[in-house]
């Protein structure tokens, strides 16, 4: 009786010492690496899964950037579209939280590579700095981040 209760206290002493080595997080890197992995020709489902993460967490947006710069150009794009629709979350909240991830979002995007950067450009909404009638290009070499009480316009520029 006492062998039993021996090795069924190793047995969970084995199981405490495994666990927490599998509970440690990946990094942001990582994370995106594994989804280009699942994601080999881009597309929807990878422009989903990059939105779902960087709502979650805006900061792997740089990540998103660095890792793109080793994807093919229909993985490059998806990213972008990726970041455009969490940018566009962000931004359609009107809180200077949101313009701050979105901000993030778009800072970090300008670091990607010119195929990812034409995606963010073609699918940021007017709200968040470009879309059909402006550049996701020009917005990000002239950036400036966006506070609560300022906007910047091709016609103004400047607080309005």
């Amino acid at each position: 009786m006492r062998s039993y209760f021996l090795a069924a206290f190793m047995f969970l002493g084995l199981f405490a010492i495994v666990s927490p080595a599998s509970a440690q997080p990946i990094s942001g890197q990582a994370q995106i690496q594994a989804l280009l992995a699942q994601y080999p020709n881009g597309g929807a489902g990878l422009t989903a899964a990059i939105t779902a993460a960087v709502e979650a967490n805006p900061a792997l947006a740089a990540d998103v950037a660095a890792v793109a710069l080793n994807a093919n150009p229909a993985q490059q794009e998806a990213m972008g579209t990726g970041l455009a629709d969490a940018a566009n979350f962000f931004g359609s909240q009107g809180t200077v939280a949101g313009n701050a991830a979105r901000d993030e979002i778009l800072t970090a995007a300008a670091n990607g590579p010119p195929d990812m950067v034409a995606a963010v450009d073609a699918a940021i909404e007017p709200t968040a700095g470009g879309g059909p009638n402006g550049t996701f290009g020009g917005l990000v070499s002239n950036f400036q981040p966006s506070s609560q009480h300022s906007c910047v316009s091709p016609s103004r520029p400047g607080p309005c």
